[in-house]
């Protein structure tokens, strides 16, 4: 699985949101929260990033939070090589007023994916 981020990857349709928020299933680790739904089709993970604008009220803080998810998303995908055959719609949420550091979003946001990945 390529280490890259294409754009057919971000979960855009506001439909599809609606639908993940309606009848997802819902884990958490620590500050991350993960809303996940199987799509159903062939087509890569789909996957929106959401920090809340109550905890972060400059946008800066909330886009340097995003980008840090989305690097780690991006370099531990790969984690979810049981769902091959099958796509999952997913939605990233950021639960803390804290900001922490890479090193600790990546490790937490690994262990929500190998529990993804038991889900299977």
């Amino acid at each position: 699985m390529p280490q890259s981020f294409a754009k057919n990857e971000r979960l855009k349709s506001k439909q599809s949101i609606t639908t993940l928020f309606n009848e997802g299933k819902f884990i958490r680790k620590k500050f991350l929260a993960l809303k996940f739904l199987p799509a159903g089709d062939a087509l890569p993970h789909k996957v929106a990033f959401s920090v809340p604008k109550r905890r972060f009220a400059k946008a800066v803080d909330r886009n340097r939070i995003k980008r840090r998810m989305l690097e780690s998303y991006r370099l531990n995908k790969h984690l979810l090589a049981d769902f091959k055959d099958s796509s999952l719609h997913m939605i990233l949420m950021y639960n803390t007023s804290q900001e922490y550091d890479f090193q600790e979003i990546e490790a937490t946001l690994k262990k929500l994916l190998v529990e993804l990945n038991n889900l299977s």
